[in-house]
């Protein structure tokens, strides 16, 4: 009777430790995805700002040759 006990004891204790895996694993991946989505909006910014400069520069390049051809 008692081994029967105990047998119960280690599936139950197998079947916690495996939620609590799966648990810890779910909570790990769902870290990663927060941590790569983050990463994902820092380059989109730096990105809008690499273009918003490089239009800017077009635009200042345009004036200055604008302003030496109408001298």
């Amino acid at each position: 009777m008692s081994q029967k006990y105990n047998r119960a004891g280690f599936v139950l204790l197998d079947a916690v430790v495996g939620l609590l895996l799966t648990t810890s694993g779910c909570w790990v991946v769902s870290q990663a995805q927060l941590v790569m989505s983050n990463r994902l909006v820092i380059e989109r910014r730096r990105v809008d700002q690499a273009r918003v400069a490089y239009e800017k520069s077009c635009v200042d390049l345009g004036q200055a040759m604008a302003a030496t051809h109408g001298q």
